[in-house]
């Protein structure tokens, strides 16, 4: 497992679409759906909320 996606995108369209993104409000303010929105890690490395 390498840990790889493949993007069939230019090099261009990507630093175009980072260039205007914004990250969107949480829909959640307090409970386990914000601890898990918060803490929560790439594919890569899961669903981690309680790392020290």
């Amino acid at each position: 497992m390498n840990n790889t996606l493949t993007l069939k995108v230019s090099e261009e369209e990507i630093a175009k679409r980072k260039a205007n993104w914004k990250q969107p409000a949480l829909k959640v303010t307090n409970g386990v759906l914000y601890k898990y929105a918060k803490l929560v890690k790439d594919a890569s490395q899961g669903c981690v909320t309680d790392e020290d």
